[in-house]
C-alpha cells in the first residue's frame, strides 16, 4: 500500500504574518506593496517547490521522491544500507558504495512513522566494531573541568554585563538566577548523556560523562530508531533502548555510525 509524506509549505500563522504586511505595505506605499507582494510571491513559490521536492512516497517496493514520480525515481529497499544526517532537517538514504539516493526533510508530516517504515524494509550490514562513541573532545575525556570552564564562563559574561550595563539589584537578581536555572538545565541534559557505548558478549556498556553503567541484552525489550534531542538541544536520529531496568528509553546520538546500522548490529545481540 503506497504512502505519502509531505512537507507542509507554510503555517497558517506565517500565512497570516505575510498577509498583515501586505495590508501594512498597502497603507505606507503602493510601490512598497508592489515590491512586498512580489517578493512574498517568489518566498511562497520556492517553499511549494521545496514541498514538491521533499514529500515523499513509499510501498512495498521502495522510495521516491513525488517531484521525481515512481516511474523516474523510485529507490528499491534493497538499495538502502545507511541513513546520513546533513545539516539540522535533511537525511540523506545512503547505498552500499556510499552513494547518496535521495534526500528527506525531517519536517515532513509524520516523519517519526516514515523513519520506521524505513528500518523495518531495510535491510543494512550491522558493524564489527564494538565501540561507539561521539567524536572525542574535552568535555567529554574531562568533564569536570568542561563544568568548571562553562561555569567560569558565564559567572564572568555576568559580571561584565551587571557591572556596565544594569544598575538595578532586582534586575541583576534576576538575570543570575535566570542563567544559573539554565546552567542546571543544561548540566541536567549533560550529564545524561551517553557519549560512548561498547558492546560486550552479553551485555552492554553505556558511558556518561561521570558515570558508567553495564545493561545485560537480557534486559533489552526493544531496539528502534528514534528522533530525540541531542546535548546541544537540536533534534536529531537516535537508536532508542527500551529495557526492563529503566525507567524511560536509552537514546544513543550520533555516536559515530548512522542510526540504521547501529540498530542492526544491537538487535543481532538480542537474539
Amino acid at each position: 500500500m503506497q504512502q505519502t509524506f509531505i512537507l507542509t509549505k507554510t503555517g497558517k500563522w506565517l500565512w497570516l504574518i505575510e498577509v498583515l504586511f501586505l495590508i501594512y505595505a498597502f497603507y505606507i506605499d503602493e510601490l512598497a506593496f508592489i515590491f512586498l507582494a512580489l517578493l512574498l510571491l517568489l518566498i511562497d513559490g520556492y517553499k511549494v517547490y521545496q514541498s514538491k521536492r521533499y514529500s515523499i512516497s513509499v510501498d512495498r517496493e521502495g522510495i521516491w521522491s513525488i517531484h521525481s514520480g515512481r516511474e523516474k525515481g523510485l529507490i528499491h529497499w534493497s538499495r538502502v544500507i545507511a541513513l546520513k544526517e546533513h545539516g539540522d532537517y535533511i537525511i540523506k538514504l545512503i547505498d552500499k558504495n556510499g552513494k547518496q539516493l535521495l534526500s528527506i526533510d525531517k519536517r515532513v508530516e509524520n516523519f517519526l512513522k516514515l523513519l520506521r517504515i524505513i528500518e523495518k524494509n531495510t535491510k543494512p550490514v550491522s558493524s564489527s566494531k564494538n565501540i561507539f562513541c561521539k567524536e572525542i573532545s574535552f568535555y567529554w575525556r574531562m568533564p569536570w573541568f568542561a563544568a568548571l570552564i562553562v561555569l567560569s564562563g558565564t559567572l564572568i559574561i555576568l559580571s561584565i554585563v551587571t557591572k556596565f550595563f544594569l544598575v538595578s539589584l532586582t534586575i541583576n537578581l534576576l538575570i543570575y538566577s535566570l542563567a544559573l536555572l539554565f546552567i542546571i538545565f543544561i548540566a541536567y541534559h549533560y550529564t545524561r548523556t551517553i557519549y560512548k557505548i561498547r558492546i560486550n558478549a552479553k551485555s552492554l556498556t553505556l558511558y556518561y560523562p561521570f558515570y558508567q553503567k553495564t545493561i545485560d541484552f537480557s534486559d533489552i525489550i526493544s531496539v528502534d530508531i528514534n528522533y530525540t534531542n541531542t546535548e546541544i538541544m537540536t533534534m536529531a536520529l537516535s537508536v532508542r533502548l527500551i529495557t526492563r531496568t529503566q525507567a524511560q528509553p536509552l537514546q544513543l546520538v550520533r555516536l559515530g555510525i548512522d542510526p540504521l546500522t547501529l540498530s542492526t548490529t544491537l538487535k543481532k545481540y538480542l537474539h
